[in-house]
Formats: structure tokens, C-alpha cells, sequence
């Protein structure tokens, strides 16, 4: 037999259910609200790409990379690293080519004769720094360097400032 008491603790016991269960969709709500306002503001590294070597010559190399996406933060420095080591870093040595999106140029230099150098493009963003694949520079042998692929032209130039390719 149910008593007038036991009907309004019930009723009150439902009130309470309700109430909690506004709170926890609320409380869910706010909760992925935050989650996608933080996901659409997130930074990213930079997207990029690293060209071709298209010049080379007893110590210099000409290549270079573009940069396709700048992953939502400003480019703050772009160019290209290299060294003997695989996988090169902006730690090794590295060139500066300014800031932003889009195709840029480096020349490398320094190079040793009978060396084979690593290279690739960087970007760094307040995200972080990203890579772009790794180059292989051919083995620089001196004058008698060829150009076999026919991709790469190589060069010196004499006392005249005129290009002597060999």
C-alpha cells in the first residue's frame, strides 16, 4: 500500500534523476564544445617538399623546396640542410631562405671532392620544424665529374667569370 510520503519521496527521487541528467548532458556538451573549439585552432608543422639538386660544381650544390601548407602558424625560417649523415637536420649545416609559402632556391657549399652529401628541405613554424624527403648529392670527383642523367649540370668557371662545363 503506498502512503502519501512514499509518493512524494518518489516524486522527488525523479526531480533529482531529471536534474542530473540535464547536468550531465550539459557538462558533456561544454565538454566537446571545448574539444572541437581547441582541434580547429590546433598548430601544425609545416608541409613541404624537397627539389631536385640542379646545379652542382667542385664544392656547391644548387636545390632548394617548396613549401605547400604552412600547418595554420607563420613560416619563421625556410632552407636547406645537409651533411654526410642520412638524415640531416637544421642542427648540421643548413642555409636560411626566408620566410612563407612557395618554391625557394639554396646553394649549398663547403663540399669536399669524393663526398656524398645527404640534403633536404626544412620549414619551422611555431609548431615545430618539418622535413622534406633527402637528396642524395652525386660524389663530387673534380674536373671529370659527368653528368650521366642528364638531370644535373655541373660547372666551374674560369678566371674570366665565364661557365666552363665539363
Amino acid at each position: 500500500m503506498k502512503t502519501k510520503a512514499s509518493g512524494i519521496l518518489l516524486l522527488g527521487l525523479n526531480e533529482i534523476r531529471k536534474e542530473r541528467r540535464i547536468w550531465l548532458f550539459l557538462f558533456i556538451t561544454m565538454s566537446m564544445l571545448i574539444i572541437l573549439t581547441n582541434s580547429c585552432n590546433r598548430e601544425d608543422i609545416p608541409l613541404l617538399t624537397t627539389t631536385q639538386i640542379i646545379y652542382i660544381t667542385q664544392t656547391t650544390a644548387t636545390c632548394g623546396g617548396n613549401i605547400t601548407s604552412d600547418g595554420g602558424a607563420t613560416i619563421r625560417a625556410r632552407g636547406v640542410c645537409w651533411g654526410t649523415n642520412q638524415t640531416p637536420t637544421i642542427s648540421d649545416n643548413k642555409t636560411i631562405n626566408g620566410v612563407g609559402l612557395g618554391s625557394f632556391l639554396s646553394i649549398i657549399s663547403g663540399l669536399a671532392p669524393n663526398t656524398t652529401y645527404y640534403e633536404r628541405a626544412y620549414s619551422t613554424n611555431n609548431a615545430g620544424t618539418s622535413y622534406g624527403s633527402v637528396v642524395l648529392t652525386p660524389q663530387i670527383a673534380g674536373h671529370n665529374l659527368k653528368n650521366k642523367l642528364g638531370l644535373i649540370k655541373f660547372g666551374n668557371y674560369d678566371n674570366n667569370k665565364k661557365k666552363i662545363y665539363t
